[in-house]
């Protein structure tokens, strides 16, 4: 059974993966748009360019008055123009947007580094806590065994030890048996002994 700090080493670097996908994800999604836009404002600056070329008549040579600027005379403003105009403006709000999207993400992008670099450092901390605790617990349980064996032979001598006293206390017995019979009979000799002695004093 996992401990919590394996399930929590492994949560964080599940939202690690699925979050560097999710910024991915988005940075192409800029790259797109941004290549997109960049293509079409090119396109409609560079229509601009010649719109704004076709509004000047230039004067004939020598017919520039002495001291004074060549007349310029634009011509009315048509419907391609005035569209023109509102879709360069609508581009370069859409640039400023997509701008200021980016910031934002490169900001929060910048802030999950910062948040993952410490998450490895503490993802590090914890398997280096885990490992110490895992070696602990190996070795706890090896001196565990030991001291099961060192029991297991102490329990074994002693039942030795017990049969050897029960052995010992069984020959003391028997010693202490005989040697009441041999008292017995040495009194009953000498009481033999001195009756005869009697006999024969008299």
């Amino acid at each position: 059974m996992a401990s919590w700090r394996e399930e929590y080493i492994s949560a964080l670097k599940e939202r690690d993966i699925r979050e560097q996908k999710s910024y991915s994800r988005i940075n192409e999604e800029f790259i797109d748009a941004f290549a997109n836009l960049f293509e079409r404002t090119s396109a409609l600056e560079a229509e601009k360019a010649a719109l704004q070329a076709s509004t000047f008549i230039t004067p004939a040579p020598g017919t520039r008055a002495k001291g004074k600027e060549p007349a310029k005379t634009a011509s009315p403003e048509t419907p391609w123009e005035t569209q023109l105009r509102a879709d360069l403006a609508s581009a370069l709000r859409q640039s400023g947007d997509f701008a200021a999207r980016m910031r934002h993400a490169e900001s929060e992008l910048v802030e999950l580094r910062k948040t993952t670099k410490l998450d490895k450092r503490l993802i590090s901390s914890l398997e280096k806590s885990n490992a110490s605790l895992q070696q602990k617990a190996k070795d706890r349980h090896e001196e565990s065994k030991g001291k099961d064996r060192l029991v297991s032979e102490t329990q074994d001598e002693m039942i030795g030890l017990e049969l050897q006293l029960n052995v010992s206390e069984e020959k003391g017995r028997k010693l202490a048996m005989e040697n009441r019979e041999l008292i017995e009979r040495w009194m009953e000799r000498k009481g033999k002994e001195a009756e005869e002695m009697n006999g024969r004093l008299e």
